[in-house]
């Protein structure tokens, strides 16, 4: 048995484990591999079967075919049109791309290395921003754990995992001692972009990593999967192939799409050749060279990449190949950099600089106890990296705040897998601050108004059940003759999502006894939200305990006058994606 962690990103997958001396090493799901990143690519073919990761990518263009990219941000998607634009149909929905990939991947692992104990996977921090997203939790838990492949399944947050991996190549630079202070995460990948603040303490020896705010963006936004390394590859793609004559018909049809998702694995290896060959030297010493001024050099016509782009074409009832040799040239990169990256990642930087300021955490120049890390594939990439840099300060002189940085470009990229897997051997602790807020619009002693189980900033004990409350103290006795809705209030402002009928309907007052109700919300490892609830008859011996309630059940004590309790998972009691903003 062993215990392992999983980066599930939206170019490439990469599963971590720590061996028996205790040292990370990321694992070869082939005997023929050279290298630990499995394309997180999904391919139906002509007859409906499936096939994944390197071998999908060499099918990516058969005719027939329908090519699955970034299919974990499509969890919580609800739109038809959407979907259908991806290729989703009745027959193959996002659960079915995300069960066969991630089944195929474990089973790899399994095949090598031996049953799974503790499978660790790292999970967008965004998907909380909202509770739409927050139903993406709900259901790649589910489709991990039901597969039974691992004993245990968590979810973690990336930026959780990154940290963790940050800290422990400190102690390994530092003589053992463990980093205290706050580490400013960038994770930047191929689907989204997190920026989140965490924290780090010296817990008796073990470093405990919890993230006090995040900021960022990752959804599907404008039809675009994402706002980072793969929208940004497939827009320069896009550039190219109109350039080259192709109207949008032709580069958006399904028929292409692999031929344009082809095209955008040529690019990203030109971005790889970087730092690694001469010729990709000389395009990263022009790349830096430009960064000061992009917006003035779209029309820079210098070629920075030739892709071709496999076409089909119907003649006399029949489909051809035809192969268009295309240019992407310097302008175009500036141009789509410009237009998709840097207007996202100033914003969610402006974001946090002002949640730090207003929270007085010290993250100037020369700090000790504030340390700065970029994470994720497309941090590789030097517009993104003094994008950063300048937003948060530029010095002439050694950056403190840099000290301990991961600076090589495999590190960066399988920081969430490694951090993954020292979490899932408890090498790192984690807490929980939550980031949204639910509430109960309720009536209470005549008057209607909202009471609050969770709060934004809250700091959270996994499993604990936090009770809809009157005051501080107080748990609420609730007359539920009207309870139809909870308020989920993320990133995106509070929404009203509504109670599923049946459970609407079980917590409907008796009116003979006049019955009231005590209610809460409990969080577990993997942020699967439960709604918990008891009827209560006995209200005067109930009544003298409300103080203490809270402590009581979490410290699992019986109390008096308190019925049975009742539970069931947020997403099953709440019909969430159907929910309409209370702005």
């Amino acid at each position: 048995m062993n215990s392992i962690g999983l980066d599930f990103g939206t170019t490439y997958s990469v599963i971590a484990a720590l061996g028996q001396d205790l040292t990370l090493n990321a694992a070869m799901l082939n005997d023929e591999d050279c290298s630990p990143f499995y394309d997180s690519l999904v391919v139906r073919r002509a007859d409906g079967t499936l096939s994944f990761g390197r071998l999908a990518r060499t099918e990516i263009w058969q005719p027939g075919s329908t090519v699955y990219k970034g299919f974990k941000l499509m969890l919580a998607e609800e739109d038809p049109r959407l979907l259908k634009e991806r290729g989703y149909d009745s027959s193959t929905t996002p659960e079915d791309v995300v069960r066969g990939y991630l089944a195929d991947l474990l089973k790899r692992y399994q095949k090598r290395y031996g049953e799974i104990d503790r499978l660790v996977i790292g999970v967008p921090e965004i998907w909380v921003e909202n509770s739409v997203k927050q139903r993406c939790y709900e259901r790649l838990y589910d489709l991990a754990a039901g597969m039974g492949l691992a004993r245990e399944v968590v979810l973690l947050s990336e930026p959780t995992c990154a940290c963790a991996y940050y800290v422990e190549k400190f102690k390994e630079k530092n003589g053992g001692a463990i980093f205290q202070g706050n580490v400013l995460i960038v994770d930047y990948g191929g689907g989204t972009l997190d920026i989140a603040l965490c924290q780090v303490e010296n817990e008796r020896g073990t470093p405990k990593v919890t993230v006090l705010h995040r900021s960022g963006a990752g959804a599907n936004e404008e039809g675009v999967l994402g706002k980072a390394g793969f929208a940004f590859m497939e827009e320069i793609v896009r550039l190219a192939l109109a350039a080259g004559g192709l109207s949008p018909e032709e580069i958006n049809c399904e028929e292409n799409k692999g031929a344009l998702y082809e095209c955008v694995y040529t690019l990203e290896e030109v971005f790889k050749s970087l730092n690694l060959t001469d010729s990709g030297r000389d395009k990263r010493k022009r790349l830096q060279e430009i960064q000061f001024s992009l917006a003035r050099v779209y029309q820079d016509q210098t070629e920075f990449a030739l892709l071709s782009f496999r076409r089909q074409k119907e003649l006399d009832g029949s489909l051809y190949q035809i192969l268009e040799q295309v240019t992407v040239t310097y302008g175009m990169v500036a141009r789509a950099f410009q237009e998709k990256i840097a207007p996202v990642l100033n914003s969610r930087l402006d974001d946090m600089i002002r949640y730090m300021r207003e929270h007085q955490i010290a993250y100037g120049l020369g700090e000790d106890h504030f340390k700065i890390q970029l994470i994720g594939g497309f941090c590789n990439f030097c517009w993104v990296q003094y994008g950063v840099r300048k937003k948060l300060g530029l010095s002439a002189l050694e950056d403190r705040r840099y000290i301990g940085e991961l600076s090589n470009a495999d590190e960066r990229t399988m920081a969430v897998a490694c951090g993954a897997a020292l979490l899932a051997n408890e090498q790192t602790r984690y807490g929980f601050v939550s980031q949204y807020s639910i509430g109960l619009p309720a009536k209470y002693q005549t008057a209607a108004r909202t009471l609050w189980a969770i709060r934004r900033d809250m700091e959270l004990t996994t499993g604990r059940i936090y009770l809809f409350k009157s005051s501080e103290r107080h748990a609420a006795i609730i007359g539920a003759d009207g309870i139809e809705e909870l308020i989920y209030q993320g990133d995106c402002g509070p929404e009203s999502v509504a109670l599923d009928p049946q459970y609407a309907g079980m917590l409907r007052m008796n009116t003979e006894n006049m019955s009231g109700y005590i209610m809460g919300i409990s969080q577990d490892r993997s942020k699967i939200i439960t709604f918990h609830w008891w009827e209560v008859t006995q209200l005067g011996k109930i009544a003298r305990q409300l103080d203490r309630l809270e402590e009581r059940l979490a410290q699992g004590e019986q109390v008096e006058g308190l019925g049975s309790e009742h539970r069931e998972r947020l997403n099953k009691a709440l019909r969430l994606g159907n929910a309409a903003l209370a702005r």
